[in-house]
């Protein structure tokens, strides 16, 4: 079957495509579904992946983190608050996603700080994986 697979990649890819372009919500929800069955399974290609990413440009990540670093001594505003706030914001949105309403899976700065947007409650949200990537650090919202 990986033969197969392999052979003919584009095809499932283009199939993968169409059925999450169709409905997002389903195709995250079956994922959901597989990674709380095969916890094991889902740590292992988690952290395959990482090290991939890692390996094939760590300096990308370095980079990264320099730009946050940055501009937090840059001077962007820092306030205090609590994780139970971050609960608070986040039962708010109702454990979903401020953009697309899938249930949510990191918390977003609206306003990047990289732009100079503050580090406060204000401006955290719930994000899903691909709205956070399709954001990036951008303001306005695209």
């Amino acid at each position: 079957m990986r033969e197969h697979y392999a052979a003919n990649a584009e095809i499932y890819k283009a199939r993968a495509q169409d059925a999450y372009r169709d409905n997002p919500g389903a195709v995250k929800s079956r994922s959901r579904i597989w990674a709380t069955a095969n916890p094991e399974r889902r740590r292992e290609i988690v952290h395959a992946s990482a090290r991939r990413r890692h390996q094939l440009d760590p300096e990308r990540r370095r980079e990264i983190w320099r730009r946050r670093n940055a501009a937090i001594k840059k001077g962007v505003a820092l306030y205090a608050f609590t994780s139970a706030d971050v609960a608070a914001k986040i039962a708010y949105w109702g454990h979903a996603c401020w953009v697309c309403r899938v249930p949510y899976q990191a918390i977003d700065h609206v306003k990047p700080l990289a732009k100079g947007g503050p580090h406060m409650l204000a401006n955290l949200r719930p994000i899903c994986t691909s709205c956070n990537t399709r954001k990036l650090d951008r303001w306005p919202l695209p």
